[in-house]
């Protein structure tokens, strides 16, 4: 098992314990034949890591209305490209997704293993990578349920996140490279 497969079971069991109803809204995973069909006209190369996600889980339920991540919605590869192609087929794919406003995205290009996540928030002016890879950020994630650091809000239903200094320390250990999500994301 790949450690961004594993990172993902773990964040899944720990989204389970906070809100068992999570599972039912994630979607199933897509054939890499599928993923590969799907993705086919976009003129860059789709990463690994990119393939693996979408092969776990193919996002949320778009009507659930609950994040992944606090702030953030897990969208499917079909959204992702339908989005991509409102931007007449830039080097990104937005997997994240933040009210509308903020999208995390995965950065396309000739290294197809590891692709830097950037944080892409247009109204706010943030342009910005906050992850060294898509298998950095669901580690990051991880460490961050493991530490108690996320907290499932009843009213509204929504997962929190508590203590962003910490969050802060965390994101240094895992990704050297690139800048912590600014606080009012996570």
């Amino acid at each position: 098992m790949s450690p961004l497969i594993n990172a993902l079971n773990n964040i899944l069991v720990r989204r389970i314990a906070l809100n068992p109803e999570f599972e039912s809204i994630l979607l199933p995973g897509l054939s890499r034949q599928k993923i590969l069909q799907i993705t086919q006209h976009i003129p860059w190369q789709i990463p690994e890591e990119l393939i693996q996600l979408y092969e776990w889980r193919n996002g949320m339920n778009r009507h659930a209305y609950e994040n992944f991540i606090p702030c953030f919605e897990f969208e499917s590869i079909e959204y992702a490209i339908d989005i991509n192609n409102r931007d007449y087929y830039d080097n990104w794919l937005p997997i994240m997704n933040c009210d509308g406003n903020a999208h995390l995205i995965v950065m396309l290009g000739d290294n197809t293993d590891l692709s830097p996540i950037w944080c892409r928030d247009l109204e706010l002016g943030v342009y910005e990578q906050c992850f060294d890879s898509l298998t950095t950020m669901f580690q990051t994630i991880e460490v961050c349920f493991d530490r108690n650091l996320y907290l499932w809000n009843d009213i509204p239903e929504h997962l929190e996140r508590l203590n962003y200094e910490h969050y802060c320390q965390i994101h240094k250990e895992n990704n050297p490279n690139s800048a912590p999500m600014r606080n009012f994301y996570v």
